[in-house]
């Protein structure tokens, strides 16, 4: 492993379904609500598979991963494989900007999120034929919790309505509500995509690292469908050690309607 905190409310549930170019076997055909690519690919791949989980039996700082998520610069390059012998690498990274902002009203800080993919060492053309995909996410100054997104296509304009307090530390199995937010077409949030309700789950991975998992589930209006908006589950993993280091990513991108293992 190397992947970001895409985080939670990174890997949303809300695709364009437009279809760009693509290189070898895959095309982008647009982005999630949250400003991960959504991908399409050749038939019959399966999704790749991580090693067998470890459930740790240690505590887990949940507070020092959330703030490390909103407020320190990481990158992660992970990689995945289909059953044609393909080798996709995601690479994510966050950069936190300086001093605060506004967003929505609200006294904020900010990280930009940029993501590409390549398929067998070719980088993969995003929307407008780029390459790079970035996107802004706000936190709370204080609570380092998520205010909202705003990017360049419709529906990656949310805010955030409710967040249920977190425990300051956890166990593996470990999950709770999360998140619910509204989406936007844009900016001005007079033309609504929908809503996303997220929850927040310390998954296994090796004896002395868990998985700090967003999992997203959007309902869409008639209008996010006129979008070109579609409904699919997505999640984001952080790897994080007992003290609440970020130590890597896992996520999962649906390719060709199947979902494929980051990692």
């Amino acid at each position: 492993m190397s992947k970001t905190t895409t985080f939670a409310m990174i890997v949303s549930t809300l695709l364009l379904v437009d279809c760009g170019g693509g290189s070898g076997n895959v095309v982008f055909c647009g982005y999630d609500a949250f400003g991960n690519p959504y991908y399409c690919s050749v038939p019959n791949n399966t999704p790749s598979s991580p090693p067998t989980p470890v459930a740790s039996n240690l505590t887990f700082q949940i507070t020092p991963a959330i703030t490390a998520i909103a407020t320190q610069p990481f990158s992660y390059s992970i990689s995945a494989t289909d059953s044609n012998g393909n080798n996709f690498v995601y690479t994510y990274s966050s950069v936190p900007q300086s001093g605060t902002t506004t967003f929505n009203n609200q006294t904020a800080i900010s990280a930009i999120i940029t993501t590409t993919l390549t398929e067998n060492g070719s980088s993969i053309a995003l929307f407008n034929n780029q390459t790079t995909n970035t996107l802004t996410r706000y936190f709370n100054p204080t609570t380092y919790e998520l205010l909202g997104t705003a990017g360049s296509y419709p529906g990656s304009f949310s805010t955030v309505t409710s967040t249920t307090p977190l425990p300051t530390t956890g166990l593996v199995g470990y999950t709770s509500n999360y998140i619910t937010a509204n989406l936007f077409n844009d900016s001005q949030q007079t033309i609504s995509d929908g809503t996303l309700n997220e929850t927040f789950s310390l998954n296994a991975n090796t004896a002395q690292t868990a998985y700090l998992c967003y999992n997203d589930t959007p309902t869409l209006t008639t209008q996010g469908n006129t979008d070109g908006l579609t409904n699919d589950n997505q999640n984001i993993c952080f790897s994080i050690n007992s003290a609440g280091q970020l130590q890597g990513m896992q996520v999962t991108l649906p390719i060709n309607n199947a979902q494929l293992i980051f990692y």
